[in-house]
């Protein structure tokens, strides 16, 4: 079965659960300029593990 790479599979990235990601500051650019050049509407908060 073929499977589809995208952001979620990333390094640095952490799937959290539906529509929530948890990204390093350096990739937050990447998904953000994705986002918004499709449009969809997001929210950013910023968090911390420890």
């Amino acid at each position: 079965m073929y499977r589809r790479h995208g952001f979620a599979e990333r390094d640095g990235v952490r799937y959290l659960g539906q529509s929530v990601l948890f990204v390093r500051p350096s990739l937050l650019g990447d998904i953000q300029a994705f986002l918004e050049s499709h449009r969809i509407d997001h929210e950013i908060t910023s968090a911390a593990i420890g």
